[in-house]
C-alpha cells in the first residue's frame, strides 16, 4: 500500500466505527466544534432542570438520566472528543445527580464480557503476531480457483473468515495488498471499462465481507457483545447467550449475506475467461511455498486457537431442531444462595481469559516474524496493541445502559413507542433495523447499539414478544453499514486506494443495506419458527 493514509494508528481496533473511521467532526471549523462541545452540556442542564419532572414520583431523576444520555449521544455521535472520554461521563454523573451509586457504575467497566473481550484481542494479537492469518488467507485464496468471480470469492470468504476471529480493520489491512496485486496483473490485459468492474467489484467484496465476517461470531464486533451484557443484564432469568448460540444464529446469516453480496458483485465477471487467473494463482501459491511448513510457534498457537474454539461452542447446551447437546460447562455449576437454581460458575469470559494467560506463560519455541527470540507465545509489550479506547467504550456503554434501566427511563421511552406506534410487532422489528442500519453510515455502530439495547429490551418486555426477535436482528443490522466512506473503517481503508468512486460504494451500498436487513429480519422470522 503506497498511501500512508491507508494504516491506522491501531490495526488491531475491533470492528470498526469507533476508532479507524475517520471522526464524524472531522474537518469541521473550530467554532463548530466548541458549539456542538459545549451543546452537549447545556442539553443537559435543559432537560434535568428547566423541564417539569417526567415523573413526578421520581423527581429529577429521569430529567437527569435523560440529560445525560442526550449528552453523551450527541458527543458519540459527532466525536468532538475522543469516544473513551465520553464514555467516563457516567462514573462522574450518574452518582451526582442520583441516578446510581458510584460503586454500581464502577462496575460495569469490568465484567464478563469485558473479559472475553479482552482475551479474544489478546488471541487476536498473537494470531497476528506469529503470521498464522496470513497463511490462512493465502491458503484460501491460493485454492479458490481460477475464475475472476471465484478469486473474489476467495477473498470474501478469506476476508470474512479473519474478521469472525480479529478486527475487521486488521482483516481488511491484510487482505488490501494481495487484492490489489491481482488488480495490477490485469491493468494491461483487460479493457478499461471491464478493468474498472473488476477492480470496483473486489475492492467493495473485501470492505463488505471484512463488516459480514465480524457478524458471525460473539468476539467479531463490539455490538455482539453489548448485546449479550444488556440481554443478562435485562432479562438474568433467561438461558444466556453463549458463544455456541451465538454461532447457530450468527454464522448462517453472516453466510447468506456473502453469498448475496458475491452473487451481485460478481455479475459483471463472469464472461471473462478464468486464463486470465493462472499467474495470479501461481504467485499467491509461491507466496505460500516461501513461509514454509509451520513454525513450532505457529502450531502451538494454532492448538490454543482450535482448542478455545471448542470450548466457546460447546461450553453451553445447544438445540439442533430434535437434536439437544448437553454443554461441558454443565459439570462446573454451584446452587444459588437461596438452593432454588444452579448457577454455572464459568463463562465465556473465563474461556477466553484461560486461553490468554496460557499464551503469555507457554514458551514459544521460535522467533516472531519482526525477529528476536521469544520466551512465550505473548509478551506484555504487545499489550500496547490492545485498543484499550475501546474498552472503556463497552464499559461506557453497559454504565450507561444500567443507568437507563435503573432510572427507569428505558421503560418510560418504550412505553411512549408502545402506546403510540401504530406498527405491529414485526413491523416494529422491520422499522428498528432500517433505522438502526442507516443510523450507523454516520454514527458508531457500538454507540448506537448500546443506547438502543435498553430500550428495545423494555419494549418487548411491554409488547409481550420474545426479546431476541428484536434485539438480535437491530443488533445485527448495526453492523450492516455500506454506503458511506465513513460508516466502517473497512469502507474507509478502500475508499482511501483512491480506486473507487463514492457513487459506487453509494450505488452498491444503499441496495445491500436493504438486502441485509431483508436477509436478516426473514431468516430471524425464520429461526424462530424452527426452533
Amino acid at each position: 500500500m503506497s498511501d500512508p493514509s491507508l494504516k491506522p494508528s491501531n490495526p488491531l481496533s475491533i470492528d470498526g466505527e469507533t476508532t479507524d473511521t475517520p471522526s464524524a467532526s472531522q474537518g469541521w471549523s473550530k467554532a463548530s466544534r466548541y458549539l456542538v462541545f459545549w451543546l452537549g452540556p447545556v442539553l443537559f442542564v435543559l432537560l434535568a432542570f428547566c423541564l417539569p419532572p417526567f415523573d413526578a414520583s421520581r423527581g429529577n431523576v429521569l430529567n437527569a438520566a435523560a440529560g445525560i444520555t442526550v449528552w453523551m449521544a450527541l458527543w458519540w455521535l459527532t466525536e468532538v472528543v475522543p469516544l473513551a472520554v465520553t464514555a467516563l461521563l457516567p462514573v462522574v454523573l450518574f452518582p451526582l445527580f442520583g441516578v446510581l451509586p458510584g460503586g454500581q457504575v464502577s462496575q460495569q467497566y469490568m465484567n464478563a464480557i469485558m473479559f472475553l473481550f479482552m482475551g479474544g484481542f489478546v488471541l487476536a494479537i498473537s494470531l497476528e503476531k506469529w503470521g498464522l492469518h496470513r497463511r490462512f488467507a493465502l491458503y484460501l485464496i491460493s485454492h479458490a480457483g481460477l475464475h475472476p468471480a471465484r478469486v473474489m470469492l476467495g477473498f470474501m470468504v478469506a476476508t470474512a473468515g479473519l474478521s469472525m476471529w480479529i478486527s475487521n480493520t486488521a482483516a481488511t489491512l491484510m487482505m488490501l495488498p494481495m487484492a490489489l496485486a491481482v488488480i495490477d496483473q490485469l491493468r494491461t490485459v483487460l479493457a478499461p471499462g471491464v478493468y474498472k468492474r473488476f477492480e470496483t467489484s473486489l475492492l467493495l467484496s473485501i470492505a463488505y465481507a471484512a463488516s459480514v465476517g465480524g457478524m458471525a461470531t460473539l468476539l467479531g464486533t463490539p455490538p455482539n457483545m453489548i448485546f449479550v451484557q444488556i440481554y443478562q443484564m435485562e432479562f438474568p432469568e433467561a438461558l444466556p447467550m453463549g458463544f455456541g448460540k451465538w454461532l447457530l444464529f450468527g454464522l448462517p446469516i453472516a453466510m447468506t449475506l456473502l453469498a448475496a453480496f458475491w452473487a451481485v458483485l460478481s455479475a459483471p465477471l463472469w464472461h471473462l475467461p478464468k486464463q486470465l487467473f493462472e499467474q495470479t494463482r501461481a504467485t499467491l501459491r509461491t507466496d505460500l511455498a516461501a513461509m514454509g511448513p509451520m513454525s513450532g510457534p505457529q502450531k502451538r498457537l494454532m492448538v490454543i486457537f482450535v482448542l478455545t474454539a471448542l470450548l466457546w461452542i460447546t461450553r453451553s447446551d445447544l438445540s439442533l431442531g430434535v437434536v439437544h447437546l448437553s454443554g461441558w460447562g454443565n459439570w462446573f455449576t454451584m446452587w444459588d444462595a437461596a438452593g432454588q437454581r444452579q448457577v454455572p460458575m464459568i463463562n465465556d469470559g473465563t474461556i477466553a481469559m484461560a486461553a490468554a494467560l496460557l499464551l503469555f506463560v507457554l514458551p514459544s519455541g521460535g522467533r516472531c516474524a519482526a525477529g528476536g527470540e521469544e520466551t512465550a507465545l505473548m509478551q506484555w509489550q504487545d499489550m500496547k496493541r490492545f485498543p484499550w479506547n475501546i474498552f472503556l467504550l463497552l464499559g461506557g456503554g453497559f454504565a450507561l445502559a444500567e443507568g437507563l434501566t435503573a432510572s427507569g427511563l428505558s421503560a418510560w421511552v418504550a412505553h411512549l413507542v408502545v402506546e403510540h406506534s401504530p406498527l405491529t410487532a414485526k413491523g416494529l422489528i422491520v422499522s428498528v433495523c432500517l433505522m438502526i442500519n442507516f443510523l450507523t453510515e454516520l454514527a458508531s455502530n457500538t454507540a448506537s447499539t448500546q443506547m438502543l439495547m435498553p430500550v428495545l429490551a423494555t419494549i418487548s418486555r411491554q409488547l409481550h414478544i420474545d426479546p431476541l426477535l428484536l434485539m438480535i436482528p437491530a443488533t445485527l443490522c448495526a453492523s450492516c453499514a455500506f454506503m458511506m466512506p465513513v460508516a466502517t473503517a473497512p469502507n474507509a481503508i478502500v475508499f482511501g486506494t483512491n480506486r473507487l468512486r463514492i457513487k459506487d460504494m453509494a450505488r452498491y451500498g444503499l441496495l445491500f443495506n436493504f438486502i441485509s436487513v431483508g436477509i436478516i429480519v426473514g431468516l430471524t422470522f425464520l429461526i424462530e419458527a424452527l426452533i
